[in-house]
């Protein structure tokens, strides 16, 4: 397994593509459940033809007061609606997608490879392969799992959905309302150089990393974050004792949030890339906690209430190890446990993790 980075904290799948509204297994709903989701969907809908009066509101109120004594099918017909006109705007789909066969997936993945193509996505790697039978091989060796074929599709929609943002050739679902045209990304005003470094990083390293974590942050329209001389000491510390067998472990009942990352000849972009990367297994519409797949990095880069951070890095045998700590950490009330409820840790998420504006 290549050494990469650690489990910070985890979560998440994805923004999916089909030309229609996938079918997918209907979630049970309860009042909270669902005007959280319907305010995840107002914000992945924001400027799509069709996306607005009571049913788009962006107050959670509203949505709650409605559901008051509607039923499971009166709640799933609402958000059936708003997800068909999700599908319309965008042409892409949040959802899971089940598979009945191996000769189901391959056809999926195959037209998804000729959309690649259309989009000049340039995708390289065995995800990607033009031949039917790298896939087929692939899909009997997993024995048909659900999870494992679902993960695959997933990743796949999302490199699609990115290059679409990237290139503006996210389409209209046919019959659907005219595309929507992608607005100019602008780009974020520029991070104020760190005056004291507090770690044993460059000026210029110090800077580079601060850019992309406020590049992203922008993104997400989460405000900017500061370096902390007193995070990147700390995070120094934690350098200084490289990791044993290459073991990647968090500090317990630390104060910061953690970000860590360990790889030959790894820059801070290679940490940072591999950090936010994570977004692909992110589920923005029903965001639930879990350790594995990994998202704890990418959510923590990008937690709203995180102000400040700082990083270092420490030569171990042939690696570089990357250390980032933030203040106030991220990923907070996210893991369901006897204190935290999966409708406290749903709502942290939701409030701290925004979807892509821009």
């Amino acid at each position: 397994m290549t050494r990469k980075t650690s489990i910070a904290f985890a979560l998440m799948t994805l923004v999916g593509m089909s030309s229609s509204p996938v079918s997918a297994q209907s979630p049970i709903f309860n009042c909270t459940f669902y005007a959280a989701r319907a305010i995840s969907q107002l914000q992945m809908g924001a400027g799509c033809p069709g996306a607005q009066g009571g049913r788009w509101s962006p107050n959670l109120r509203d949505h709650l007061n409605w559901c008051q004594g509607k039923s499971q099918q009166d709640m799933q017909n609402e958000d059936s609606a708003r997800r068909a006109v999700l599908a319309s705007c965008t042409g892409f789909y949040p959802g899971n997608v089940a598979f009945g066969s191996c000769e189901e997936y391959v056809g999926r993945v195959m037209s998804q490879v000729d959309l690649q193509d259309a989009k000049h996505c340039n995708f390289n790697g065995a995800r990607w392969s033009r031949q039917a039978s790298d896939h087929m091989t692939w899909c009997r060796a997993q024995g048909l799992s659900s999870w494992r074929l679902a993960s695959e599709d997933k990743a796949r929609r999302m490199e699609l959905f990115e290059c679409g943002r990237r290139t503006g050739t996210t389409t209209a679902a046919q019959g659907g309302p005219p595309p929507v045209v992608p607005r100019p990304t602008p780009a974020p005003a520029p991070t104020p150089a760190p005056t004291s470094i507090g770690s044993n990083l460059s000026a210029a390293d110090a800077q580079a990393i601060l850019n992309a974590h406020n590049a992203v942050r922008a993104r997400h329209c989460v405000p900017a974050m500061t370096w902390s001389p007193q995070a990147a000491a700390s995070a120094q510390q934690i350098a200084n004792t490289c990791p044993v067998n290459n073991v990647l472990a968090h500090e317990q009942q630390s104060t910061y949030g953690e970000n860590l990352a360990l790889g030959t000849g790894w820059t801070a972009q290679n940490s940072f890339d591999a950090w936010y990367g994570e977004i692909r297994n992110y589920n923005f519409i029903e965001p639930v906690y879990t350790r594995s797949p990994a998202v704890g990095h990418f959510t923590q880069i990008v937690w709203r209430t995180t102000t400040q951070f700082g990083c270092a890095m420490n030569r171990c045998g042939t690696d570089n190890y990357w250390v980032c700590r933030y203040l106030p950490p991220g990923n907070m009330n996210v893991e369901v446990s006897d204190r935290v409820t999966p409708e406290i840790a749903r709502q942290s998420l939701l409030q701290n993790v925004l979807q892509l504006c821009r």
